[in-house]
């Protein structure tokens, strides 16, 4: 028997409305006679008190009731608030956009929706889309920006991932699960994924949803090792990977859904944008990521220049590497010569490298002040170089200049330099990377 959700809570009313109805006539008839309309008031008092009690106390109980669910709805959003902020940061680490999270748990939720979860197991399958990727944290920088192939240890040391992300979370109290799905989204639904070789169905649930949607967005994403595909392209290769990597009957509704997602996600953005360092309209989670490939960059030079090198080939090897962290339309390495007297030109790529390559920076001009007084100088004209070294009449498009000292064995060498067609181009930050 389905029991009422709230009680019949005008109920007290009617009834001392009854009563009262009977009273009054008879109290306006007999005013003189208490002992006719005085029963029935009474009655209408002593039965109804109770059930005004008992009103007014359910009243409060209701509404204090509500006040708790409020109070919890809010607080679960900040909990996934503050696990959503986290992942995006240790996304970051990864030089991920933070919009790739976004979609991965859209994706996922829908998806978990129609595969049939429960409310419970859905929830589960929605954070552990935030922090499916938790254990990167366990991986060096180095192998997680590295743009090439990776090598057989460091391919290793990136399938751990899943085991220190479960290990992570495994003392987190979840009212649902998490930790599983992550431990095991990497999984084949072959059998040869990783770390234990699930097959088919022994894969949990919730684990073969996020490798869908992972695959998906990962290849229409891009990443420090390939260029982000089309999603007509990332179709064909999710359907080729069906009853191979993926669960074949999740693939099948992923792709009935994979319309509506993207209209829904659209506003979250595409293909990541190109990743020239710029200052302007950078997020923290920018920033982190700015801040690893710095660390790869530089892990990159100097493992490099370990190797045998010209002059020329190092260079070739700085600029290349310099363009992920500072932007410049040229780039130039300036030299002492003869007595130390003055800096010839030895590099230059770029716009306007001839005219660059024709520089010859004595006494005047900034690029000499720079080696001499070993002090960086940000956003001087170039033009201010050309005049020192007497080729005023010379045109170039070069409007901002980053100039930085290069000293060995506490003897200053010569002078860094990087060129931008755009005026004011530079910041502290760009001369702290340089």
């Amino acid at each position: 028997m389905r029991m009422p959700k709230r009680p019949p809570s005008n109920l007290s009313c009617w009834l001392l409305a009854a009563f009262l109805v009977g009273a009054i006539p008879l109290c306006l008839l007999e005013p003189s006679d208490p002992a006719l309309w005085l029963p029935p008031l009474t009655l209408a008092v002593l039965v109804s008190s109770p059930l005004v009690v008992a009103l007014s106390i359910h009243r409060t109980l209701s509404t204090q009731l509500e006040r708790e669910q409020r109070q919890v709805r809010q607080l679960s959003e900040l909990h996934i608030s503050t696990v959503e902020a986290l992942a995006r940061a240790i996304d970051a680490k990864d030089q991920q956009s933070h919009l790739h999270l976004r979609r991965i748990q859209v994706f996922a939720a829908e998806l978990a929706r129609v595969a049939g979860m429960s409310d419970t197991d859905a929830r589960g399958v929605r954070t552990a889309a935030l922090l499916h990727d938790v254990g990167q944290l366990a991986i060096p920088e180095h192998i997680l920006a590295k743009p090439g192939p990776l090598t057989h240890e460091e391919r290793e040391k990136v399938r751990t991932h899943p085991e220190f992300g479960a290990a992570i979370l495994a003392d987190v109290p979840f009212p649902y699960p998490v930790a599983p799905f992550i431990l095991s989204h990497h999984e084949r639904w072959d059998g040869r994924g990783y770390p234990v070789g699930l097959k088919g169905e022994d894969i949990p649930l919730g684990a073969r949803i996020l490798s869908v949607v992972d695959y998906f967005d990962a290849l229409t994403s891009e990443r420090p090792y390939h260029r982000a595909m089309q999603p007509e392209t990332a179709v064909r290769l999710l359907e080729e990977e069906a009853g191979r990597a993926l669960d074949p009957l999740l693939v099948a509704k992923f792709l009935g859904l994979l319309p509506r997602l993207l209209a829904e996600t659209a506003h979250l953005g595409g293909p990541v944008a190109s990743r020239a360092a710029d200052d302007g309209g950078r997020s923290v989670f920018d920033e982190i990521a700015l801040a690893h490939r710095e660390i790869y960059t530089l892990y990159e030079i100097a493992h490099s220049m370990g190797t045998s090198l010209s002059l020329t080939e190092t260079m070739e090897l700085v600029t290349s590497k310099l363009t992920r962290l500072v932007p410049f339309s040229c780039c130039a390495l300036f030299l002492l010569e003869g007595e130390g007297r003055s800096l010839g030109c030895k590099f230059a790529r770029g716009v306007d490298a001839d005219v660059v390559r024709r520089l010859v920076a004595g006494d005047g001009g900034a690029v000499g002040l720079v080696a001499r007084s070993r002090r960086s100088l940000v956003n001087v004209p170039p033009r201010e170089d050309l005049d020192a070294a007497g080729e005023s009449a010379i045109e170039t498009r070069l409007q901002a200049s980053l100039l930085v000292p290069l000293v060995f064995h506490d003897r200053a060498i010569g002078t860094l330099a990087v060129y931008d067609a755009e005026p004011e181009r530079y910041t502290e930050n760009h001369r702290r990377l340089l």
